[in-house]
């Protein structure tokens, strides 16, 4: 029976953010908001019932609550600063810094795919929506940008959870997005589109191996070292010439250098730089603590993961079309 009710919250969480996409209204919007809501909580018990899924839940419902509250009361009563409210509410529903604390807590209590529709599907509806607000309100958007950088680079210094680093990987992430939205809601959704798509097989990997703490990745043997390999693949697409990653990162930063916004292209820049830093001291640990050899990597053997690096190195392939 568990089955059945999963299928039935994926397919109204679904066709809520179709909802949304398709509005007319502000009103329907807001309908389409408390459908995606009320079918992603079930989601979040999805396996062990463990108390901090119940937790998780209860955060995740308030914080939520909040955000929808205030975005009906502005909505409804449309004058003065209820504008702000609006961009409030939906960058609260996104968790972009500095309203993410409650994403950190609530990450730390769900298990591998429910994260990956909250860092992924749950944030289309909020930005498609932020697209028609960002440019009227372009220093709020620009702030939300320059936190969101600097806290998804320094935030994940210190971490050695998986789920909290995949969370400030989100955040630095969703300042890209952010400041797609000033040039085009296109750019910003086809950010988000390849986001999932080097997030998928990172999510995939850690759940069919267990990995939930940094130093468990170093302790796997050789048939368990393609979890190494593939956790430094999708870190890097996003910072490395020619895989799949950089090419949203290359066209977001040439458009908003087309429109003069230097500013928030250096803060962009200085925050992927940061987490380039502190994934690269991760993979050298992760390859200096392995109980297998470097060069064991090429016995690999071809599989479903390989099926993911084929994704990622796509960019060999886009990377001509948007540099010439």
């Amino acid at each position: 029976m568990v089955f059945p009710f999963s299928l039935l919250c994926m397919l109204s969480l679904f066709f809520s953010v179709g909802l949304v996409l398709s509005s007319a209204t502000w009103f329907t919007a807001w309908v389409g908001l408390e459908m995606g809501l009320l079918s992603f909580i079930p989601l979040i018990f999805l396996g062990k019932m463990r108390f901090s899924s119940s937790e998780a839940a209860m955060k995740y419902f308030l914080v939520q609550a909040l955000s929808s509250v205030l975005f009906l009361l502005s909505v409804l009563f449309v004058f003065g600063n209820a504008f702000y409210v609006l961009i409030f509410s939906l960058f609260l529903k996104l968790g972009a810094a500095p309203l993410h604390y409650w994403m950190l807590s609530v990450v730390e209590s769900m298990s591998w795919p429910v994260i990956f529709l909250l860092l992924t599907v749950q944030k289309l509806p909020p930005l498609v929506l932020l697209s028609s607000l960002v440019g009227l309100s372009a220093y709020i958007a620009n702030f939300f940008v320059f936190c969101s950088a600097l806290v998804g680079g320094l935030g994940g210094f210190s971490q050695m959870m998986m789920r909290s680093l995949l969370a400030y990987s989100s955040i630095g992430h969703l300042s890209w997005m952010i400041a797609a939205l000033s040039v085009d809601c296109f750019l910003s959704v086809q950010y988000l589109f390849i986001y999932m798509l080097i997030l998928y097989p990172l999510v995939y990997l850690f759940l069919c191996t267990n990995i939930y703490h940094l130093t468990q990745i170093g302790s796997f043997r050789l048939a368990h070292l393609k979890v190494i390999v593939f956790f430094d693949d999708s870190f890097f697409s996003g910072f490395t010439t020619f895989f799949l990653g950089f090419l949203p990162k290359w066209i977001v930063l040439s458009s908003l250098m087309s429109i003069e916004t230097y500013f928030i292209t250096f803060v962009l820049i200085l925050g992927a730089l940061v987490t380039l830093y502190y994934y690269l001291r991760m993979t050298f640990s992760s390859f200096m603590f392995s109980s297998s050899s470097f060069f064991s990597l090429l016995n690999l053997k071809l599989g479903v993961s390989s099926y993911f690096v084929i994704i990622s190195l796509l960019g060999l392939v886009f990377l001509p079309a948007v540099l010439f």
